[in-house]
């Protein structure tokens, strides 16, 4: 992540460090916020969805449109659809969202006192970004946790096949949760994305302080003659 003007020492300011005196360093406090904005409307809209399309293959099952074989394959092809496409208006609110105390803030990759405006290519970007990132750590932390995840879930399953399936469903949601977390913090927030760069500012700009005025003192009057 890039760092604040001011960790490099204690020194006079610079004119850059008045120009980017609105700079925020993202935190993991900040990264929380933005990430539970994006990932519980996110979530809401694919339950949403994907109820809606489990009723309708079953309506196209019941009627013969689809044969059994099929019904599997659509469903995990449209929950995938659902569970990404979805997320970029998602994404493009979050961007635009002015959260309590900060914003966040597009600048240029090259000066970063350039602001930019959030475009929907440019969304369009920071959603690939966070899918992409997202899909290779999802896929690497279930092959590497495949075996502990595998024991727990028929552990539970003994327990109770309904307790079983809770669990499985519970531990994906934490999984996703987490890694979507991670890529928010430590991929996106103050990283550069093509020709860009995202950064935090506070909601109220701070604006520089206007020098006092001075009323000029009248000259007093000469000798008369």
């Amino acid at each position: 992540m890039a760092l604040s003007p001011h960790q490099f020492g204690d020194g006079p300011a610079s004119p850059a460090d008045s120009i980017l005196s609105d700079y925020i360093q993202p935190t993991f406090a900040h990264g929380l916020r933005i990430w539970w904005a994006f990932y519980w409307r996110n979530t809401l809209i694919a339950l949403v969805l994907g109820l809606q399309l489990g009723a309708a293959i079953q309506w196209l099952s019941e009627y013969g449109l689809i044969s059994a074989p099929l019904r599997p394959l659509l469903l995990q092809f449209g929950s995938t659809l659902i569970g990404y496409l979805p997320a970029i208006f998602v994404m493009y609110y979050v961007i635009r969202k002015r959260f309590r105390g900060f914003r966040i803030r597009l600048t240029s990759g090259v000066d970063p006192n350039q602001r930019l405006p959030a475009t929907p290519k440019r969304i369009f970007r920071i959603w690939w970004t966070y899918t992409w990132r997202t899909l290779v750590y999802t896929i690497a932390l279930t092959v590497a946790m495949s075996v502990p995840m595998g024991f727990l879930t028929g552990a539970a399953t003994v327990i109770s096949p309904a307790f079983g399936r809770v669990f499985s469903a519970a531990a994906s949601l934490v999984v996703a949760g987490g890694l979507g977390l991670f890529v928010i913090y430590s991929n996106i927030l103050d990283e550069e994305i093509a020709d860009f760069c995202v950064g935090l500012v506070p909601t109220q700009a701070t604006m520089p302080a206007s020098p006092p005025t001075v009323s000029p003192v009248p000259e007093a009057p000469g000798p008369t003659v």
